[in-house]
């Protein structure tokens, strides 16, 4: 009986994609990063929430914890699902160092085949491109509202954004973030949640894919693998899964300042 099982694309088995935050801040983001440490890569905290651990997890983490602010919300990535502390030291090394520590849990990785044919769907003429100094504030505004914690005042800087308005109100977006070579991630795709169900986020991903495909570049993007709507929706545009990677919240609260 034959294989039913789709074909892996050809990105599965490039490590670019195992930490993709890890190969933008060493390539055409590193414009990007914070002041690299001996063990962690991060992006400048108010870029981006992603941080690498380089060799040692613990170390890493320790020397993360040494740079964060009262009230500051870290990502780290990861590329499997092992955690990065011990869950008997865990604990321990949270408390001495006044962070929380949580599993994220899966990410699933998708890419859109240089070969897919790029749809067309109704909407897509009320995508404009998001500019001027009071973008960055109105984007943080809307995901803090639609999708909270992954997006920072100068998100925007990572590249173009698009979004929709209606009555001169921002109500839904999407843009680039972690880029590398050839490839930009499609990311920051959310709506107001007053709006959803209009095909608003599927008209800025197509019109991203469109942006991309005419600038020669690749589009993937990251979705939490437990988000089978946004996966559905995703795969009815055209993206196929490439591989599963892993993330880690780190939080350090307030009362932490003392």
């Amino acid at each position: 009986m034959p294989d039913a099982r789709p074909t892996p694309p050809p990105e599965a088995t490039d490590d670019r994609f195992a930490n993709t935050a890890l190969t933008a801040l060493r390539s055409s983001q590193a414009h990007l990063a914070d002041a690299p440490g001996e063990h962690m890569l991060r992006y400048r905290p108010d870029v981006s929430p992603f941080v690498c651990l380089l060799g040692d997890p613990e170390a890493g983490l320790t020397e993360l914890a040494g740079r964060m602010a009262p009230g500051e919300l870290e990502w780290v990535l990861h590329p499997t699902a092992d955690p990065l502390l011990a869950e008997d030291r865990a604990g321990a090394w949270a408390e001495a160092h006044g962070v929380r520590l949580s599993g994220f849990g899966g990410v699933s990785q998708m890419v859109f085949p240089a070969e897919a044919p790029i749809p067309e769907g109704p909407g897509d003429d009320e995508v404009v491109p998001m500019s001027g100094p009071e973008a960055g504030q109105e984007m943080v505004d809307l995901t803090t509202a639609a999708f909270p914690g992954f997006f920072r005042i100068r998100t925007n800087a990572m590249g173009p954004y698009f979004g929709i308005r209606r009555e001169g109100r921002l109500i839904a977006m999407g843009g680039d973030r972690m880029c590398f070579g050839e490839f930009r991630e499609v990311s920051g795709i959310c709506t107001l949640p007053e709006y959803r169900g209009q095909g608003l986020a599927s008209a800025i991903i197509r019109r991203i894919l469109r942006e991309h495909r005419t600038a020669g570049y690749r589009s993937y993007l990251h979705l939490g693998s437990t988000n089978t709507g946004a996966r559905r929706i995703y795969e009815q545009l055209g993206f196929v899964f490439n591989r599963e990677v892993f993330c880690t919240r780190v939080f350090k609260p307030e009362e932490a300042a003392g």
